[in-house]
């Protein structure tokens, strides 16, 4: 079963209020923004689904994941979108030292700098 997940991308971000967060980046309906961030929407709209790719600078295989239904889905190519652990950016990052924080933050500056040379 494919559904759209944008959980995982919330806590990847570290958004506390998604809702708003959406409403605030494009998605033009306060209560579609809501409706999307409560997982309340089962069929997005290409607007939609263009918006958050937008917003969260991803593609669409990333807003969605996929669950087989039976044994024989399990070797189809959507297995590709199928729910991997996400981590709490935030909860992981609680606790750290702010030096370490810091040198975080410049390896993921690095990262951003060469994702897209590979």
């Amino acid at each position: 079963m494919l559904k759209l997940n944008l959980q995982k991308l919330f806590r990847l971000h570290g958004i506390q209020n998604p809702g708003n967060y959406l409403f605030s980046r494009g998605i033009s309906n306060r209560g579609t923004a809501y409706n999307l961030a409560g997982g309340k929407v089962k069929y997005p709209n290409t607007t939609h689904i263009e918006a958050l790719c937008k917003i969260f600078d991803c593609t669409p295989n990333d807003l969605f994941e996929w669950t087989p239904r039976n044994e024989d889905e399990k070797q189809l190519r959507l297995n590709e979108l199928a729910p991997k652990e996400t981590p709490d950016v935030l909860s992981t990052l609680r606790g750290v030292h702010s030096s370490k924080i810091i040198e975080f933050s410049k390896k993921i500056e690095e990262l951003k700098k060469t994702s897209f040379e590979n």
